[in-house]
């Protein structure tokens, strides 16, 4: 293989690359690349080792040499599934290339050769978006992220806790925010003094106690037992806000840059929103962020955590959780805006909640780019990462799920030492096999599951094609294709509801779009501009009234929203459907009779031979019984005589 001279650039040109601003260098040529990956390996170039992609960009293949710090990961994953890689096409997006391309001599062919530097950034398949607290949830092993899919997580105290915590302490900002903290009166005859920062979270308290209580009921929790929880972060919480909030929306001065620039000293007003929903198919991460400030020229956003706050703060998997939020704003930052500062909250520490500032730079961007690819190439062939060994296979709280489904999909078992397995280990206890409530023993089983994960697979991959619809295809054609709505108009000003906001507006709508969807409410631009989510409420052909989690300047546009709620719930059912008594899945797939009990049922008088029937049968039954016959034949005479019996 040869070099030769540089070829000139025959890519067009990507919009303002926004990986110049870290590097300081000179700026990017500008080119952005993407093609499907034919072939990768680590390889020694001018005695430096460098990650190789051959990639068919659809007009041409193209070589390009990455920082193999960052990318030998990917290479080396993408080589141990390549027989799955091979048969479905996986795509790598490439932003900031310093240098021209090279031409390079193969087999007396020759191919552009395009070289990056540290702050190159290669996306693997970027219309797959993972959520950001995908990230932090595979601090302790990757594989953890596929079976966080597949395993139900029914609400507990502490996740309850947490959103109590959450909403009572984002009101209270909101609020300061807005300049609308509430006075309090003593009596009438006597002047209104401002409410406190606990006060006005013991308010907000009470709203949410309101709004969690069906989740409280389902998980046997009492209310005042969760209020006695809470408290202990409230008080935390208030003390923090009250040493803080004069100076909440300053920049701390430590973290500033040292040259201000105009921009800087520009004044505007000061924007808080809880629960900011940002999207960036670019990186192929979405999230939300708890807090998040803008100002003139800067950026800040804060991570509120409510879990125990024990040990060494602040924790690496909550690191990871803002280094994800951190790559999201980069991508929508303004060029003259400075990078953004993030704050990590832990409400759990005694007093006093403690705050740590979590700077970024691009090594942790790259970091979350590298464990994000990992994560996406598992989801899209269906293989996890290998297990990371018994040092941590013993311990992990996933341990019997990993084990039961790498047994039915054929996945690389996990390492876990006999101690651990014959129930000598301090973590884990019993044998893993004889604690496992789910039910099967047979490949009949195994090849049931198999063939549904893979379908599954298949219509998770559609959604991610419908999905990306909203990034890819102009507003015009979504238009066309029923699944936006243009030129809203408000019909009046928003109502606080159920945690968020009820708006209604005025709209000429010729889509698809129906009550219960879930959409995103912008102001023109769902990716670039300012947009919540929400869901419609009630829609006809001139109105449509949406709730929200927050408020923005200016809704304009409606656009369906293809979440992958729905098709994680049904991974999460094939789970179940295994922990169902097996006589149960026996009697639904029709492998067996319902079950009837001998038992004497005296006949009726005024019931005929068929209802006499029908009543003797339901007394007897075990399993289930199903009554059928046609209209007006005595069915609705026989709930009554059931219902006595």
């Amino acid at each position: 293989m040869t070099q030769g001279t540089e070829q000139p650039e025959i890519h067009t040109h990507a919009p303002e690359c926004f990986l110049c601003a870290f590097d300081p260098g000179p700026d990017c040529t500008g080119l952005q690349l993407e093609g499907r990956i034919l072939a990768t390996q680590e390889r020694l170039v001018a005695g430096e080792q460098v990650a190789v992609f051959v990639l068919d960009t659809g007009s041409e293949h193209i070589e390009l040499h990455l920082n193999d710090h960052y990318y030998r990961s990917l290479v080396r994953e993408l080589r141990a599934r390549w027989d799955v890689v091979k048969m479905r096409p996986l795509r790598l997006r490439v932003y900031h290339l310093p240098f021209a391309p090279t031409e390079l001599t193969f087999r007396d062919r020759s191919r552009s050769c395009y070289r990056g530097n540290s702050y190159t950034l290669a996306v693997l398949e970027p219309d797959t978006l993972l959520n950001i607290t995908d990230l932090n949830q595979a601090e302790y092993c990757q594989r953890q992220h596929l079976l966080q899919r597949l395993i139900p997580s029914p609400a507990n105290a502490a996740t309850i806790r947490g959103n109590i915590v959450h909403h009572c302490f984002k009101e209270l900002l909101k609020e300061h925010d807005r300049g609308k903290f509430l006075l309090r009166k003593a009596d009438e005859e006597e002047k209104q003094a401002p409410e406190t920062a606990y006060a006005s979270l013991q308010r907000h308290l009470e709203q949410a106690l309101q709004l969690h209580n069906i989740e409280m009921a389902l998980a046997g929790i009492h209310p005042e037992a969760m209020r006695q929880e809470v408290q202990p972060h409230l008080e935390s919480l208030a003390r923090w806000f009250e040493h803080e909030r004069n100076t909440l929306w300053d920049m701390p001065t430590a973290l500033q840059e040292t040259h201000e620039t105009q921009s800087d000293t520009d004044t505007a007003p000061n924007q808080v929103r809880a629960e900011t929903f940002l999207l960036a198919p670019e990186i192929g991460l979405r999230g939300r962020l708890d807090l998040f400030w803008r100002q003139a020229g800067r950026q800040r956003l804060l991570e509120l955590k409510t879990g125990g706050a024990k040990g060494e703060l602040p924790r690496k998997e909550h690191r990871w959780q803002v280094y994800g939020y951190h790559s999201l704003l980069m991508v929508r930052r303004d060029s003259q805006m400075k990078k953004a500062l993030a704050t990590l909250l832990y409400s759990g520490t005694p007093q006093h909640a403690q705050a740590f500032g979590i700077p970024a730079s691009i090594r942790e961007i790259q970091r979350v780019n590298e464990r994000r690819n990992t994560l996406v190439l598992s989801l899209a062939t269906g293989i996890p990462t290998t297990p990371p060994g018994p040092s941590r296979c013993n311990r992990c709280s996933l341990q019997s799920q990993c084990y039961q489904l790498s047994s039915l999909l054929d996945w690389q078992l996990p390492t876990i030492d006999a101690a651990f397995q014959n129930g000598q280990g301090e973590v884990n206890g019993p044998d893993t096999q004889d604690r496992l409530p789910w039910h099967f023993n047979t490949q009949e089983d195994k090849a049931f599951f198999a063939h549904y994960y893979h379908l599954l697979q298949l219509e998770g991959r559609a959604g991610e094609e419908q999905q990306a619809r909203l990034w890819n295809t102009p507003i015009e054609e979504r238009l066309k294709q029923g699944t936006a709505i243009q030129g809203l108009q408000a019909l009046g000003p928003a109502n606080i509801a159920n945690d968020g906001w009820q708006q209604s507006f005025s709209c000429e709508n010729t889509s698809e779009l129906r009550e219960g969807d879930e959409i995103l409410l912008s102001s023109g631009d769902p990716i670039r501009g300012e947009v919540v989510s929400g869901t419609i409420l009630q829609i006809s052909s001139q109105a449509v009234t949406v709730w929200t989690r927050e408020l923005i300047d200016h809704p304009a546009l409606l656009d369906r929203y293809d979440n992958d709620l729905v098709h994680v719930r049904t991974l999460q059912n094939l789970m179940r459907w295994l922990q169902v008594d097996p006589h149960l899945r026996d009697l639904v797939a029709g492998k067996v009779r319902p079950r009837f009990k001998q038992q004497q049922v005296l006949p009726r008088t005024d019931f005929n031979a068929e209802q006499n029937l029908a009543v003797e049968r339901a007394l007897q039954m075990q399993d289930y019984l199903l009554v059928h016959g046609p209209q007006e034949q005595g069915r609705p005479a026989l709930l009554p005589r059931l219902s006595s019996a």
